[in-house]
């Protein structure tokens, strides 16, 4: 079975991740340096909290946003 790319790093994120697996027995695992699978992985945390992250914004005026007097 072939994964895809983004299969492939959600795979690595989760084993480092949920199985603490070190980035050498990851590397050594897809034939990847350590460190380009830090980069991978860093990569989907990154892209996950971007999911996670909402667009704040006040509506209407200032003084609906304002406290109740």
């Amino acid at each position: 079975m072939t994964l895809t790319f983004k299969e492939r790093n959600l795979e690595m994120h989760r084993l480092r991740k949920e199985r603490a697996m070190t980035l050498t027995a990851i590397g050594k695992r897809y034939g990847l340096t350590r460190e380009r699978v830090r980069v991978i992985v860093n990569k989907v945390e990154e892209q996950n909290a971007n999911k996670d992250i909402q667009d704040i914004r006040t509506t209407g005026n200032r003084e609906d946003n304002s406290p109740v007097e």
